[in-house]
């Protein structure tokens, strides 16, 4: 192996070339050694140009984005955060609506979306088993760290689940100074986030459903470019404006400049500015400019003179004027209104005839009202004779006006007071005053015949007149044809019986019973012989006359002929559902689990079967299973046994109690677990992670 040492210059200088250090072909030794001056190798350049030392100076590191730093540094920086795996995009906005369920304490927590539709986050589309970092709810509970469990689509909802280093599984999981690192999305990408906020759990641990989890960015990408109107300075990025006179820029905002409008008076000209238009901020963007013309007018020599038309001007739009009295005849512009009331006024016109003054309308056939004059007032008729009505043919109040035949006018003097108005065909004039005949009696009415009268009568029509009928008298229904009353009893009911109406208590409907009110059955017994029963409630009410604490068990029972008969019931001592399938030994129906936690040695009651009992309790404990005599659990009740603790839980049986397991009856450990079944009236059987 050739060596190059230098023993008196303490550098090598080169000049405008590169010093080479070339490794030979399957050479893997490094380039370069160092040693120290005790011979010891303390850093080399590997084959592969990886540098390789023990330590570095602190001097320098941060300084640059390459620039090497020490473990000391590192831990400094860290400080204080607890990080959690990436995720795959962080929101920038609150999710669409959907609903948060907080599961277990945070484990099994979700959010659902209450559309259908894809989820999308940051300009993404995270899939299934992507994590994602929620941090912009309106309820702040809701944020943190989710996995997709379902994307969502046209015809599904999106759901999101905690993940599972982040549910606080176990205690602790997730607190105060907590971080995170982004890798996707549009502007969360290559971001850090940490969380904050003011936990309610001991040692700073969040309680979720209960806390707040706010969110911040603290680190981003290592670099920025300065976009349109901006500059940047180290951290500090800032708005630049052209001119203070357009754009103000504040310490925390920026706004339009404002603008001193000034008013200048210039010479009379016929151009104006017609119209202007604005964009959105109210900035002019563009103008219309019109002439006045003046052709067709006529202007007095004053140079501040007022324009009056010469000529036929042409009026535009609704122009509008005050109106003048009918009777004005001058020449000013006349309004609708005005040409209205004249043509109603034209169309009667005032002529003297004779001595009577007529009051005409403006037809050819000049049909006229006359005014009252010394001698008669006149109607006139628009006939070509014109016959008039003189009013002297009336002389009394009350007097009418009547035709006694074709164009032939009578008078019908008034009637006496109290008369009435009746046709007469073979008065003069077809009418008559008539006065109103006297009823004394019932038989004074036409069409009535009264023969022998007596007491309790009453009028029936016998086809041609009203004759008076006695009513046959009913003393009892018996009384009645057809129906006979044999030992009459309260609430029975009338039933043919093919020949007569008879008294029963037991009817018979033979065809169809429609009730359309309530019915209601006071027996004992309610028998319904029927193959199929239909009842339209969606709710049927067993017990329905329990007032009080209940006490009857309630259920249904099918009955099996010659063999035993089934029945679902809820059994009120025990507050569960069960079944039985031979008649005498009732089954527990499983349902959702309910725990009854402890938090000291325990003896069963009644109320445990089918609960699930967590033993908490931090030294040795016991759980004792109690005797038939005390606490009777039915054959085959089933409960569990759950260590929560770190006191180790031993299952013992009570007096009289035999209670069979292996290889013993110690729950193993924290989180162990094991059933208990009721085999026989005092014999149980443990199954589960036990120990001797």
């Amino acid at each position: 192996m050739a060596r190059l040492r230098i023993e008196t210059a303490p550098e090598i200088t080169v000049f405008d070339e590169a010093f080479v250090i070339k490794a030979a072909t399957g050479a893997t030794a490094p380039l370069v050694e160092l040693k120290n001056s005790s011979g010891t190798v303390v850093g080399n350049i590997a084959v592969d140009g990886t540098l390789n030392v023990l330590s570095v100076s602190a001097s320098n590191a941060g300084s640059g984005s390459s620039a090497l730093v020490t473990r000391s540094y590192v831990d400094a920086l860290f400080a204080g955060l607890n990080w959690h795996d990436p995720v795959a995009v962080a929101t920038t906005e609150a999710l669409p609506t959907c609903t948060y369920n907080n599961g277990t304490s945070g484990v099994g927590a979700t959010l659902t979306a209450s559309a259908n539709g894809a989820l999308g986050i940051d300009g993404g589309a995270p899939a299934v088993g992507d994590s994602v970092l929620v941090k912009n709810q309106a309820t702040a509970t809701q944020n943190g760290i989710y996995t997709v469990t379902a994307t969502g689509g046209a015809s599904a909802v999106w759901v999101l689940t905690r993940r599972s280093d982040s549910d606080n599984s176990p205690v602790g999981e997730v607190q105060k100074g907590d971080a995170t690192f982004v890798i996707g999305g549009s502007l969360n990408i290559n971001c850090g986030f940490i969380l904050s906020g003011t936990p309610s759990g001991a040692n700073d641990n969040i309680v979720f459903g209960t806390d707040n989890l706010v969110y911040s960015q603290f680190t981003g990408t290592g670099a920025f470019t300065a976009g349109n109107g901006l500059t940047i300075s180290e951290n500090a990025v800032n708005v630049v404006t052209a001119g203070s006179e357009r754009i103000v820029v504040n310490a925390d905002s920026i706004d339009l400049a404002s603008v001193t409008v000034t008013s200048n008076s210039g010479a009379d000209t016929t151009t104006f500015i017609k119209n202007v238009v604005v964009d959105s901020y109210g900035r002019v963007t563009a103008k219309e400019s019109a002439s006045v013309s003046f052709s067709g007018y006529l202007t007095t020599s004053n140079a501040a003179s007022t324009y009056a038309p010469l000529v036929s001007p042409a009026l535009s739009g609704t122009p509008t004027a005050t109106t003048a009295n009918v009777a004005d005849n001058s020449t000013r512009i006349a309004t609708t209104n005005y040409a209205d009331r004249s043509a109603d006024a034209a169309a009667l016109v005032v002529n003297t005839y004779v001595a009577n003054t007529y009051l005409t309308t403006a037809t050819a056939s000049s049909t006229y009202l006359p005014s009252s004059t010394a001698a008669n007032t006149y109607l006139a008729i628009a006939n070509a004779s014109n016959t008039y009505i003189a009013n002297a043919i009336v002389d009394a109040k009350g007097d009418l006006i009547v035709a006694s035949a074709d164009n032939t006018v009578g008078r019908l003097a008034v009637g006496t007071d109290g008369n009435f108005l009746r046709a007469n065909s073979s008065a003069t004039s077809g009418l008559e005053w008539g006065s109103i005949p006297t009823i004394n009696d019932i038989d004074d009415v036409g069409g009535v015949t009264i023969t022998s009268v007596a007491s309790g009568q009453f009028l029936k029509y016998n086809g041609s007149a009203w004759v008076n009928a006695s009513l046959t008298e009913t003393l009892g229904i018996t009384d009645l044809s057809d129906v006979t009353i044999t030992t009459a009893a309260t609430n029975q009911l009338l039933s043919y019986n093919g020949s007569a109406w008879v008294n029963t208590s037991n009817p018979t409907v033979a065809g169809n019973l429609t009730v359309s009110g309530n019915l209601t059955v006071s027996g004992t017994t309610t028998s319904i012989n029927t193959e199929t029963l239909t009842i339209d409630d969606n709710i049927i009410i067993l017990n329905n006359n329990e007032a009080g604490t209940p006490s009857q068990n309630a259920g249904i029972e099918v009955e099996r002929g010659t063999s035993t008969n089934v029945a679902l019931r809820w059994n009120e001592t025990t507050d569960c559902w069960e079944f039985t399938n031979d008649g005498t030994n009732y089954q527990r129906i499983i349902t959702d689990t309910v725990t009854n936690a402890q938090t000291a040695s325990y003896t069963l009651v009644l109320a445990d079967s089918g609960k699930m009992i967590e033993m908490g309790v931090a030294s040795g404990n016991t759980l004792t299973v109690p005797p038939n005599s005390s606490v009777a659990f039915p054959v085959g009740t089933t409960l569990t046994v759950l260590q929560t603790g770190a006191g180790q839980c031993t299952l013992t049986a009570g007096a009289g109690v035999t209670l069979n397991g292996t290889p013993g009856l110690k729950l193993r450990t924290t989180w162990s677990s094991a059933t208990l079944i009721k085999r026989a009236t005092d014999t149980w059987v443990a199954l589960g992670d036990l120990v001797g």
